[in-house]
């Protein structure tokens, strides 16, 4: 099924407003998404029956498509498809749950990464001339090797991170450096990384920091 271009014919509108709480946008981004199931045609007729489940109602409904065109002509009720048609096979209603259900999950993993994945900040820590402590970033941003779900803890011991940490510090003066802070974004509270705790070090005389 192509993407939808000509999308409804006025009696689809009425029906689609009639017998769902679906907007036209979101009846028609449930299918650009293949968010249904085929259930065929009526033999040398050249409309197409696609189930179409609305979370918002709980209900399942069958669009008939144009098949030339791609336009909806009109959105059917189960009980209205049966007498018109045919009725629509358990299995199918039950394939259409478990495709929503699987886009769902995806939709809000994918939302999860990529909110982690762009709000990673990582400062530095030392002291001043006068001994006050202070915090200067280091690292911001994308940190596209992260995965989902994963803990900061998970992300600091990396050895890519590590690497792109050092980096950063190789051009940094060292003198009373002593940790790092690492948290998702600027509302989450930071966690704290003493230097020999990752596996850094500074050398005899505090200029340069290194990786074991």
């Amino acid at each position: 099924m192509s993407i939808i271009t000509a999308p409804f014919t006025k009696h689809a509108a009425c029906r689609l407003i009639e017998r769902t709480s679906l907007e036209i946008e979101n009846f028609i981004d449930l299918i650009n998404k293949g968010l249904y199931i085929n259930l065929g045609s009526k033999p040398g007729i050249h409309k197409q029956h696609l189930l179409i489940y609305s979370d918002i109602d709980n209900e399942f409904f069958v669009a008939i498509i144009d098949s030339y065109c791609g336009s909806i002509i009109t959105v059917l009720t189960l009980d209205y498809h049966e007498t018109l048609a045919w009725r629509v096979p358990e299995r199918d209603k039950n394939e259409l749950l478990k495709k929503t259900h699987d886009h769902e999950n995806y939709s809000r993993l994918a939302s999860i990464k990529e909110e982690n994945t762009k709000t990673i900040i990582t400062a530095l820590i030392f002291l001043d001339n006068e001994g006050k402590p202070k915090a200067k970033t280091v690292l911001q941003g994308k940190q596209e090797d992260v995965n989902v779900g994963e803990s900061i803890f998970e992300i600091v011991y990396k050895d890519k991170f590590l690497a792109k940490i050092n980096e950063k510090l190789k051009t940094i003066d060292a003198i009373n450096i002593f940790g790092l802070s690492v948290r998702y974004g600027k509302k989450s509270p930071p966690i704290f990384f003493d230097l020999k705790q990752l596996g850094l070090w500074v050398n005899e005389d505090n200029s340069r920091i290194f990786v074991q």
